[in-house]
């Protein structure tokens, strides 16, 4: 039986924001485009063994439609150079003209997207993957109402779990097979961001000191979301909607 542990806990304080080590040597690189990211990539040397960050969650706007419409916000490892992806965030869904929020972690593809809690827009998100000895401990906390789910699970013997590269993405999700139109959100955005390496997994760095890379979402008709640029020391950035197609 593998390891699967599951839990929604209240805390009575606010979880620290992450802490971080500034290190020199990271390039930005050749800015990409995906039909479903837009945000950061980072890649490195060493395998990545922590990834985090803290957001806000952003109200969202939902028209008549049939087609499915969310917006996803989450930080992990992998998906960039690989199949296999392990996350956590929030996602805002739109339940016809209404949207629904929740706290959600994924490792894909073992499972979909799970949603655990609510959340609320306003609300200030902290969340974190942690890689050791083999499994992923992946905790979404919600600042405003103390709910946080922690979840940890094994790297497979069948998956690589190469950690080759780490994110902080908003997206738009996949749902049964067939992608979501983006959801309109007023402001997105990424504070805290760090990430460390095996080498030196004690101490996290910005997202500037790796070799980083600018991911925009394009559609049909051209650029969904586009991430802004790095703020000064790395550690933020925002992110624009553009087009729900």
């Amino acid at each position: 039986m593998s390891l699967s542990i599951a839990s929604i806990a209240m805390v009575s304080t606010a979880a620290a924001a992450p802490t971080w080590v500034s290190q020199i040597g990271g390039t930005a690189g050749a800015a990409q485009h995906s039909a479903s990211w837009a945000g950061y990539v980072v890649t490195a040397r060493s395998p990545f063994t922590s990834v985090a960050a803290q957001w806000t969650v952003s109200a969202v706007s939902c028209v008549k439609s049939t087609s499915t419409q969310a917006a996803v916000q989450w930080v992990g490892f992998d998906g960039w150079y690989d199949k296999t992806v392990e996350q956590g965030g929030t996602e805002a869904y739109c339940s016809g003209t209404t949207p629904v929020y929740s706290a959600w972690w994924e490792m894909y593809p073992s499972n979909q997207i799970t949603q655990v809690f609510s959340v609320r827009p306003g609300d200030v998100i902290t969340a974190s993957v942690i890689y050791t000895n083999r499994v992923f401990r992946i905790v979404v906390h919600d600042v405003a109402t103390g709910k946080a789910l922690t979840v940890a699970q094994p790297c497979k013997a069948t998956v690589t779990c190469g950690r080759s590269s780490a994110e902080w993405i908003v997206e738009a999700p996949a749902y049964g097979g067939h992608g979501a139109d983006l959801a309109r959100w007023n402001q997105a955005s990424f504070t805290h961001t760090v990430a460390s390496v095996s080498v030196n997994p004690a101490a996290t760095s910005s997202i500037a000191a790796f070799t980083n890379i600018r991911v925009t979402m394009t559609g049909a008709h051209g650029r969904r979301a586009q991430p802004g640029a790095l703020s000064a020391g790395g550690q933020g950035f925002a992110e624009a909607w553009i087009a729900s197609k």
